[in-house]
Order: C-alpha cells, then structure tokens, then sequence
C-alpha cells in the first residue's frame, strides 16, 4: 500500500533522488562541522559521528542505484541501513545530551537530522509500494 502518490507535486522516483542526494550534502556538511575549530565534540562522539556520516553516505548510494537502476528490491537494504544509522546517530546526541556537552547546534542539527530522516524514510518506502 503506497503512502504517498506524489511528493511537492513532482514523482516519488524523482523525490527519492533529490532525497539520497541530500543527504550527500548534508553528510558533508557534517563532516566540515565536525572537523571545524569550534567544535566541541571529541573522543568517541567524534569517531561514533564520522561511523554515522560514513553509514549514512553508503545508504544513500544504495537509494541512487537502486533508482536509477530501476531496482526495487535495492530499497529495502536502504531502508534497513537508514534506520540502523538513525540508531547510530540517536546514540551519538545520546551520549553527547548525558556527558553535558549542550548546545544549539547539536540540538538543531539533531532535531533537523531526525526529521530529515523520517521524511527519507517515508518517501523512500512509498517509492518502493509504488514499484512493486
């Protein structure tokens, strides 16, 4: 049963691939933040984040090929390694929430990422209902 028929007036397929090249961009992003000066995450918030960003990336290679290719059945491996980064990243704001080391920035960034992951999530398995 597909979820969604259309997503901001243009196709499932073509919303998939704005969303996995999204996450491209905003993955590298993440990767300038965490590498920027000002930023306070060390130790292993530092190796579990670049763990989630590499993760996150790999997903979202597999949602390019599996439409361009016109393979569904690559979806689910997309939706399985997105929800497992999903788990990753919640581990990291997490330990990050409990060890004191609040911000603004980790807030927003785990407040926007969340969302954007759902809406990756929801788009991603309409587009997969919508093919099979």
């Amino acid at each position: 049963m597909t979820m969604l028929k259309k997503c901001c007036c243009c196709s499932l397929r073509t919303a998939s691939l704005v969303v996995a090249y999204l996450t491209f961009v905003i993955e590298i992003l993440l990767w300038v933040w965490l590498f920027f000066p000002e930023c306070e995450i060390c130790g292993e918030f530092l190796i579990l984040w670049i763990f989630a960003a590499f993760w996150n990336s790999l997903s979202a290679a597999i949602l390019i090929v599996a439409v361009h290719r016109e393979n569904p059945k690559l979806i689910p491996v997309h939706l399985v390694m997105h929800l497992s980064g999903l788990i990753i990243d919640m581990i990291g704001h997490l330990k990050i929430a409990s060890s004191g080391h609040n911000s603004w920035r980790t807030l927003g960034h785990a407040i926007f990422y969340i969302g954007f992951m759902a809406t990756d999530i929801v788009i991603a398995l309409s587009y997969y209902h919508m093919e099979i």
